[in-house]
């Protein structure tokens, strides 16, 4: 009576509700050992509760015990799988041993084949109110020893390992031996104990409906714990299943419609119009309808679903494109917390036991974050997941912080970085989906994030270097003003000592001169020594005053360059015959001038007078008695260079580039003569009146006591030049007030 109340509907929604189980857990992971199993359990089931329900029907003694002995053949692997369930759970891979495997197989194999033969039931009895009667053979016993003694045994494994589980896996364990157990022992009393026991069949119609039990208990888990992360399947799977019938009643309903109200009354022509009308609106209507069914599968199961490799994909492109560390971690986090659906995320970089940066996003205030605060983390394994810890310290911390997830950033066994991330907006729990997203994008964001902290390390050094510099060159600004205002200080001091020096030396060497010369007395020739020494020390005095006003104008750029046409020969005649020809006939040195024709040079004639005097002085007074100077010329048509040989003691070649530098007295050559004297700044302002003149002076030597040979170029007067002769004058830029200009 209440098999015919319960009938095919009952019977037809245990069958598919085990099957749809069945595909499910098999399609998520087909190389899962415990994914095998259980869909293997599911699919048992299923077919167990369609052959029940023929057996129970009404028919030929036979045919019912046919169904009766199939019945068998399908439950028979019951146990064994609830034992090897047990003993895999949770694993993916089996890590059972062969022995245990092939003990299994044998009592599996054995049972199977004895439950289609007599000597499982022997015969069946049909009775007047519908039910049977069976008569056990032997092989009975070995059926209950593969069923009760493989699932009592699978028990205990499932209690063992649920005592040893913690966090997730425990609840996950609760539910599925919760919902194995219950189930099991009801199926078992009533369609192995009541009938092999109690010889009746009465109740045997119940055993299948208590798998709706395991499957219960399994949907549960599967929805809230994510067990065998099959959720997000089961979401799609009725999502579309709803989308399908939504559509077919549709479509069935405005069929009836139309053909009850308006096709008794139209051609076929018309209904095919119709039909095709329909069929259109169906097909346009599709799109919206899925999407509004997805909509409302999203809110109840998965929230939102993402594509995880579009997802890596936006990763890698987020990390291939920028180098900057905060945008990079900031745009990561964004894309990972938006499209998983995350409330909150961060990103706690370290460096040397010390935090270096944290980078948030979607947190309401900043919670306080300390390297001994992280380190709770860094010691354990890569993912803390809050969900799976029993309570205490670290769990109270994640609470704390307002985290479900932490997960190491690690760069070849190098902690570089902390993944921080809050609860998902939808309230579930992360998925084995999500932690795999996580593992496999982390090693590259470990090591984007180390080059990104390397560019900003960089940056920062950048910056504090400029800031550096900025500093360094304010201060060298400062010291270069202060020195040009002590350096002109210094020419102004100089400039006004060596005018005030030069009057009184004037003095002196003009009264030793006139009592050398216009004595009215004679003086003895102790007294002349004496006034010699005076004319010749006060005239080195005048000339180094002189030298030094010289130099001071020159730097101070208080010099006037008036550039001119001009003979070089008749120059350098009015030179030797002038001025030097008496000293350097008491040396009795020859001078020879190697003439020929040359073009004029542009120059200032007091300029290159000055520079010929220390040029010529210079020879005369390192050449030894008997020795000759020798006046040699070269042109090119653009300019002339003039060349000053001797034959005095010469420079070595270490020596020649002091040459031309302030106070540049050579230790060697020139001072090896004690009588040569000198200020060393003769060749220092002939090279400076030279440039001035856009000339060039250089000198050379092949060695000490080989002589020297100072040479000097100047341009030519050419009609180019002389068209823009302003352009080589030089005006002074100021005078030192109160003192009247120098003439060099």
């Amino acid at each position: 009576m209440v098999f015919g109340l319960l009938g095919l509907p009952v019977v037809s929604f245990t069958f598919f509700a085990n099957l749809f189980i069945a595909y499910l857990v098999y399609r998520k992971n087909p190389r899962s050992i415990t994914h095998i199993l259980i869909a293997a359990l599911a699919l048992c089931m299923g077919l167990w509760a369609a052959f029940n329900y023929l057996a129970l029907s009404p028919g030929p003694e036979s045919m019912r015990l046919f169904w009766v002995r199939v019945v068998m053949f399908v439950t028979t692997p019951f146990g064994p799988l609830i034992f090897l369930l047990a003993k895999v759970f949770p694993q993916t891979k089996s890590a059972i041993n062969k022995l245990t495997i092939g003990i299994t197989a044998v009592f599996v194999l054995a049972t199977a084949v004895l439950a289609l033969s007599p000597y499982m039931f022997i015969k069946l009895e049909n009775q007047p109110d519908g039910s049977f009667n069976l008569s056990p053979g032997l092989a009975i016993v070995l059926y209950a020893i593969t069923l009760l003694g493989f699932m009592a045994y699978g028990f205990i494994i499932l209690i063992k390992k649920y005592k040893g589980s913690v966090g997730l896996q425990k609840k996950q364990l609760s539910l599925f031996l919760t919902g194995i157990v219950v189930a099991f022992i009801l199926m078992t009393a009533t369609n192995f104990i009541a009938v092999v026991v109690f010889k009746t069949i009465s109740l045997t119609f119940l055993g299948p409906t208590f798998t709706l039990i395991m499957v219960g208990f399994m949907a549960y888990a599967i929805i809230k714990h994510r067990f065998l992360d099959i959720k997000l399947i089961i979401a799609r799977t009725i999502g579309y299943t709803l989308l399908v019938t939504l559509i077919a009643i549709f479509y069935v309903t405005t069929t009836f419609i139309l053909s009850t109200l308006f096709f008794d009354f139209l051609s076929r022509r018309a209904q095919l119009i119709a039909y095709m009308a329909l069929t259109i609106l169906i097909a346009l209507s599709f799109n919206s309808l899925r999407s509004v069914i997805e909509k409302v599968t999203d809110k109840i199961f998965f929230k939102g679903n993402y594509d995880s490799s579009k997802l890596l994909s936006s990763f890698g492109s987020i990390m291939s494109t920028m180098i900057e560390l905060r945008p990079l971690s900031t745009a990561i986090l964004q894309t990972l917390t938006s499209e998983m659906r995350i409330s909150r995320g961060a990103i706690v970089l370290l460096e040397k036991e010390a935090i270096y940066d944290i980078i948030r996003v979607g947190f309401s205030k900043q919670y306080p974050y300390s390297y001994s605060t992280v380190a709770s983390f860094l010691a354990g394994v890569n993912t803390v997941i809050f969900d799976e810890l029993e309570e205490g310290n670290l769990k109270q911390l994640m609470r704390d912080l307002n985290i479900a997830i932490a997960h190491l950033l690690v760069v070849k066994g190098e902690i570089v970085g902390l993944l921080l991330l809050g609860e998902k907006a939808s309230g579930e729990v992360y998925s084995e989906g999500d932690l795999r997203v996580l593992d496999i994008f982390s090693p590259e964001l470990a090591i984007a994030i180390q080059n990104a902290k390397s560019y900003d390390k960089i940056q920062k050094f950048n910056i504090t270097l400029q800031e550096e510099v900025q500093k360094a060159t304010s201060d060298l600004k400062v010291a270069n003003q202060k020195l040009k205002e002590l350096d002109q200080l210094k020419d102004e001091f100089v400039s006004i000592t060596s005018h005030e020096l030069r009057t009184p030396m004037t003095v002196i060497r003009s009264y030793a001169w006139m009592a050398l010369n216009k004595a009215d007395i004679d003086l003895s020739d102790k007294m002349k020594k004496s006034l010699v020494r005076i004319l010749i020390s006060a005239e080195r005095l005048i000339n180094l005053v002189n030298d030094l006003l010289n130099v001071s104008r020159i730097e101070a750029q208080r010099i006037e360059i008036s550039p001119r046409p001009l003979d070089l020969i008749s120059l350098v005649k009015d030179i030797i015959d002038e001025i030097y020809y008496s000293k350097s006939t008491e040396k009795n040195i020859q001078f020879n001038i190697l003439e020929q024709k040359l073009p004029e040079v542009f120059a200032d004639p007091d300029k290159l007078r000055q520079v010929l005097l220390n040029l010529v002085g210079n020879s005369v007074k390192f050449t030894p008695p008997g020795g000759k100077i020798i006046f040699s010329f070269f042109t090119d048509g653009k300019v002339v260079e003039t060349s000053v040989k001797d034959t005095g003691v010469g420079i070595s070649q270490e020596d020649l580039g002091r040459l031309f530098t302030k106070f540049g007295r050579l230790d060697t050559s020139y001072v090896s003569i004690s009588t040569s004297g000198g200020t060393g700044l003769g060749l220092y302002i002939s090279k400076k009146l030279i440039e001035l003149m856009h000339g060039k002076i250089w000198a050379s030597s092949e060695g000490v006591g080989k002589g020297t040979t100072f040479t000097f170029s100047l341009p030519v007067a050419s009609s180019e030049i002389l068209q823009h002769a302003d352009q080589f004058k030089i005006k002074p830029k100021g005078e030192i007030k109160g003192l009247e200009p120098v003439a060099i």
